[in-house]
């Protein structure tokens, strides 16, 4: 989590990969759950595509309803995140750092032309 939280105060999104068996890990960690490998700290890619989402109507109080949340695949990386407007399965998708809930986090918007 603190390789996460270190590239997000940099404005990236790290993920990781295996130096043995290639497997992308996020968020990233030392070390590889699939064969227990060292990991490589990689930027996440800028663009991804919506491979599910769900609106949310009934919330903790930390985001206003509805609100959209949504997994996308970045290059090899899925990545759960909230989205800041409507989306649908298929969508390009932008990752960003911004204020999410009163901290500096990652949200994703479709993507600009």
């Amino acid at each position: 989590m603190k390789a996460l939280l270190a590239g997000i105060s940099q404005g990236r999104l790290l993920g990781g990969v295996c130096k043995r068996c290639g497997h992308h890990v996020f968020p990233p960690r030392e070390m590889c759950p699939k064969c227990f490998g060292e990991v490589e700290l990689v930027e996440v890619p800028k663009v991804g595509e919506v491979i599910t989402y769900s609106e949310v109507h009934v919330s903790t109080g930390r985001f206003p309803t509805p609100y959209f949340v949504a997994i996308a695949k970045f290059g090899r990386f899925q990545i759960p995140g909230y989205v800041v407007e409507p989306v649908e399965i298929g969508d390009k998708v932008e990752w960003f750092i911004t204020n999410v809930g009163g901290r500096t986090w990652y949200a994703f918007r479709k993507a600009r032309p």
